[in-house]
């Protein structure tokens, strides 16, 4: 078993010990009574200053992917095209999410107000 444990994994003897980690955290995280994300774990069960620093975490990835997105969102458009401006593709990218949030945001307070 452990020759086939490395040769899926590269490393047979970190393996056991990732599984026994994962499968801590998952009993442990299941037995928890709150359903919240990841940033309320870390604050509660770590410490509230890793809880803040995830947050921080979670928002720069948020916050750096739409840039990221709009860009290869360009860079395909001008694979097929040269003929629309960069410009275009961008404003109508943001229009994009900005429709797309205003949904999404319609859709949660409707159903808040549906279930009180």
């Amino acid at each position: 078993m452990l020759k086939l444990t490395r040769f899926f994994s590269g490393n047979g003897l970190v393996d056991p010990y990732i599984f026994t980690i994962c499968t801590r955290f998952c009993s442990f995280f299941r037995s928890s009574t709150q359903s919240t994300s990841q940033v309320r774990f870390a604050d509660r069960f770590v410490d509230p200053a890793f809880g803040f620093c995830a947050g921080v975490n979670y928002f720069v990835f948020e916050a750096a992917l739409i840039p990221f997105e709009v860009t290869a969102f360009n860079v395909v458009i001008q694979f097929w095209t040269d003929e629309i401006p960069v410009a275009a593709v961008i404003c109508f990218v943001l229009l994009f999410y900005r429709c797309l949030r205003s949904y999404s945001m319609r859709y949660i307070v409707l159903t808040v107000l549906k279930h009180p």
